[in-house]
């Protein structure tokens, strides 16, 4: 048994959740960037209106010349209009969020290989 074999044996597929469907449908604009719009419906492929939207935008992000491919939720928007909205300011957060947190993980890696190489007296 390889190693492959080996994880999906011990990590368990799970099955679909038919409580837990969306259509997605993707928006894109050539020159900023794409909107996938995930629609809630039922086993029968109709809309759920028991349940609200989601909306998500791939973020590429540079840190220090290291891309981090990055999938953002545009949070709050229950419709398309709202989604595209709230589009720039929601990306603009992510991606300072991701360098922020890119940088401080280093600053700790830093520390911590730093301070392995400290011998106590």
């Amino acid at each position: 048994m390889d190693k492959l074999e080996a994880a999906v044996m011990i990590s368990p597929i799970p099955p679909i959740d038919a409580n837990a469907l969306y259509r997605v449908e993707v928006y894109n604009d050539p020159g900023a960037g794409r909107i996938e719009a995930h629609f809630p419906v039922d086993v029968e492929g109709r809309f759920d209106t028991t349940r609200f939207p989601k909306f998500f935008s791939p973020l590429a992000v540079n840190v220090d010349g290291q891309v981090l491919n990055v999938i953002v939720e545009v949070k709050l928007a229950r419709t398309l209009a709202e989604a595209v909205a709230a589009w720039p300011r929601t990306m603009a957060t992510a991606a300072r969020s991701v360098v922020e947190q890119v940088r401080g993980q280093r600053v700790r890696e830093i520390i911590l290989s730093a301070g392995s190489q400290i011998k106590p007296n």
